[in-house]
């Protein structure tokens, strides 16, 4: 899961794809390489559709946020549980700092590899290189204690 509102470039975002190519040679080499992608941002959608059309999957379903005290749309509901859902079915996991990306972690029963790119997008592309290749994942109970659970 991608955060970003305003996108020009897919730059900022390389290392999290380099991170995933190098999780997919540690632990499912002989397996087909495919991006699930979400992100609040049409336009990085767009980017990264073009930069990897043939192993990247965007559902584009419209983008919508459901908070409290707003007026929620049964489609919307439908289209976030779709999400979700997708995403609790992947191996493996670079989510964001928001709780959207921790609830399919937890709906997954913990048996797929997580990474929350909170700390890696805070410490730069070094930090995510190292926790890449060793593979270093969060556990279910680190998730869960940090500030956001959806």
């Amino acid at each position: 899961m991608l955060n970003g509102n305003i996108v020009n470039s897919i730059e900022p975002y390389l290392p999290f794809f380099d991170c995933a190519q190098q999780l997919h040679q540690r632990f499912a080499p002989n397996r087909p390489l495919i991006y699930y992608v979400l992100t609040d941002s049409y336009q990085l959608r767009n980017i990264i559709q073009e930069k990897y059309p043939n192993i990247t999957v965007i559902t584009g379903l419209p983008i919508k946020h459901i908070d409290l005290g707003q007026e929620i749309q049964v489609s919307d509901v439908i289209d976030t549980i779709i999400e979700n859902w997708i995403l609790t079915e992947t191996q493996i996991r670079l989510i964001s700092k928001g709780g959207f990306g921790k609830i399919a972690a937890f709906r997954s029963g913990g048996n797929n590899l997580v990474i929350d790119v909170k700390e890696i997008a805070r410490k730069g592309p070094t930090r995510i290189k190292s926790l890449c290749t060793k593979g270093k994942w969060d556990s279910m109970q680190r998730l869960a204690s940090s500030w956001s659970l959806g």
